[in-house]
């Protein structure tokens, strides 16, 4: 709720560690295994919104293990989303350990030329994944990179 409530200020973030701390309680406790398969998605949340490594591969670990246990069912395809959701937010804390996208607004270094470039490729990657045919931006961005890289090599003496 919070996240909602105050979104795009620092405050959208303030509660993280209080939900976390509940989720990993009633984890402990195997509160979640009471609820129906869609609250748990919400119960899990707070360990796909974690800046940790650890956490990240724990949410992993429960969406995949939720979408296992809806493998047979009408929602199928729904869960199985929730689990590519959470390896998508894993890939980029195991990158750059962080949400580089949270920085402005907690105040933080923002990300180098080359970490945002790579943040770019994630991003354009998935969407290319969504999609049968490549997007014209990746690959005007393919061309583009191949003809800097070129240059660079035709600069240092070099052949293209």
């Amino acid at each position: 709720l919070p996240r909602n409530l105050h979104r795009g200020t620092p405050a959208a973030f303030a509660q993280d560690a209080k939900a976390r701390d509940l989720c990993l309680r009633g984890l402990s406790l195997g509160a979640d295994k009471a609820l129906s398969p869609l609250a748990r998605v919400f119960f899990y949340l707070p360990l796909e919104h974690a800046e940790s490594r650890e956490q990240q591969a724990r949410s992993v670990a429960l969406f995949e293990a939720l979408a296992t246990e809806q493998a047979g069912g009408p929602a199928r395809e729904t869960f199985e989303g929730f689990a590519d959701f959470a390896r998508r937010h894993q890939v980029i804390v195991q990158r750059f350990g962080r949400f580089p996208h949270r920085n402005a607004i907690l105040g933080r270094q923002a990300l180098t030329e080359s970490e945002g470039w790579l943040l770019l490729q994630i991003l354009k990657d998935v969407r290319d994944r969504q999609r049968t045919t490549p997007h014209l931006d990746s690959l005007e961005d393919c061309i583009a990179y191949a003809a800097l890289k070129a240059e660079a090599r035709l600069a240092e003496g070099g052949t293209a």
